[in-house]
């Protein structure tokens, strides 16, 4: 699908926003920024009705050490050799979803990981095998519901066939 209108402005905003940082890559906090600075964009107003502000956001950004690409998520319970490929928030049960991926899918499986938003630490779902992936995590707001797809590696490392679809009671 081609970007909209409204993504291709907020990307450029957040480019602007890397080049007055003099930073050469778009990090997540750079994209936050471009989508603060696009007002009329449903992200913006709902950041807005609970209080976030482009400047408050700025200085933030602006303070914290950049984004390295490519580099492990720092948070307990996470294991290394994995990038961040997808969060997800269940306002139902206040659970964080993290997908992890590897950099080559081939030598590590896609890892889903969890936590409470008030714990510190995340924890693997299930426990899979090596051979075995879980990912595409979806979740319901208004229930505390969480799907995901199982892929299994093939033994040669080519490919992947698609195992099952998993769900989860998040509270339980």
């Amino acid at each position: 699908m081609p970007l909209t209108n409204e993504c291709k402005r907020i990307l450029a905003y957040a480019a602007e926003e890397a080049d007055r940082l003099s930073q050469r890559a778009i990090g997540t906090g750079h994209l936050f920024l471009g989508v603060l600075r696009q007002h009329d964009c449903f992200a913006a107003k709902l950041l807005s009705e609970i209080g976030v502000q482009l400047k408050m956001a700025r200085e933030r950004i602006e303070t914290s050490p950049p984004q390295q690409l490519g580099s492990p998520p720092k948070s307990p319970g996470l294991p290394a050799g994995y990038t961040s490929h997808k969060l997800l928030y269940n306002s139902a049960a206040e659970m964080l979803i993290l997908e992890l991926r590897a950099s080559s899918r081939f030598l590590l499986p896609t890892r889903l990981f969890i936590r409470h938003m008030d714990v510190a630490a995340y924890e693997q779902i299930g426990n899979p095998s090596e051979d075995v992936s879980y990912e595409s995590p979806v979740t319901c707001d208004g229930h505390p519901l969480l799907v995901f797809n199982s892929m299994k590696l093939d033994k040669a490392r080519t490919g992947e066939n698609w195992d099952g679809a998993y769900s989860l009671n998040l509270k339980s």
